[in-house]
């Protein structure tokens, strides 16, 4: 994958010309195979404007090549972005040994490419984050609150309780009108709880710790799967809101 990479980036920019063909005279040269080394006198350049030449030159050997369909022209591309290619497997194989040789650098370890080693390493996260939900519902309680004109915001009240029920957390159903307690008959009419909470948008899912009664939106808004809350929670977590709430 990394020579591909480096093959594309070689040859994808603009046009301009030079380099290993300018000192040869025209002529049935290109059967000469250009050395992959780079020469030192090349090195001592700035890398970038290197690999900006070699993205020239190789567009516009390409162009050249395509324009005038001459055997010599088509022959210096292919020697040309051979030498592309060959540079490239060798910056490939320098690249695998000191991923080899510093096994920090290795992004499998994190997240491996292999099926096996990719569906272990999702499932791993995933317990990971279960936990981590799992650990906030232990101080943590949920208040939902919803407009029983709303049909959308009654089903939400569905996925709220899957959520709480799966996770451990204590819910708390609130309606906003009479028609929320003629829906879901458990839940409790709002008396001030909404407004001492902020709330001002619904359906609202808010996560509040009862110790220090330090508050979590979860939702604002209609959340349509399970796995949404789960998400949204999760990326708190992550951004380390958990010492806020």
């Amino acid at each position: 994958m990394v020579r591909l990479f480096l093959v594309l980036v070689f040859c994808s920019c603009s046009y301009a010309g030079g380099g290993f063909f300018a000192g040869h005279s025209d002529g049935w040269f290109w059967y000469q195979s250009q050395k992959a080394n780079v020469s030192k006198k090349v090195l001592n350049k700035n890398p970038q404007q290197i690999i900006k030449s070699w993205q020239n030159k190789h567009k516009y050997l390409r162009a050249k090549a395509i324009v005038t369909q001459n055997p010599e022209d088509v022959a210096r591309f292919i020697a040309w972005q051979n030498f592309l290619i060959n540079h490239s497997e060798r910056f490939a194989n320098v690249f695998q040994h000191v991923i080899a040789t510093h096994p920090e650098f290795d992004f499998e370890r994190e997240l491996p490419s292999s099926s096996v080693g990719h569906d272990a390493a999702v499932a791993k996260k995933e317990r990971l984050e279960l936990a981590r939900i799992k650990a906030f519902a232990k101080d943590h309680g949920l208040f939902y609150f919803f407009d029983g004109r709303d049909e959308g915001s009654i089903v939400m009240a569905g996925i709220a309780q899957r959520f709480s029920e799966k996770h451990g957390f204590d819910l708390l159903v609130v309606a906003m009108n009479q028609q929320g307690v003629k829906a879901i008959p458990q839940a409790r009419l709002d008396k001030g709880q909404a407004a001492a909470l902020g709330v001002k948008y619904f359906p609202a899912l808010i996560s509040i710790n009862p110790k220090t009664m330090a508050t979590l939106p979860l939702a604002h808004g209609r959340v349509h799967a399970l796995d949404e809350l789960e998400f949204k929670l999760v990326g708190f977590l992550h951004r380390g809101r958990k010492q806020n709430v």
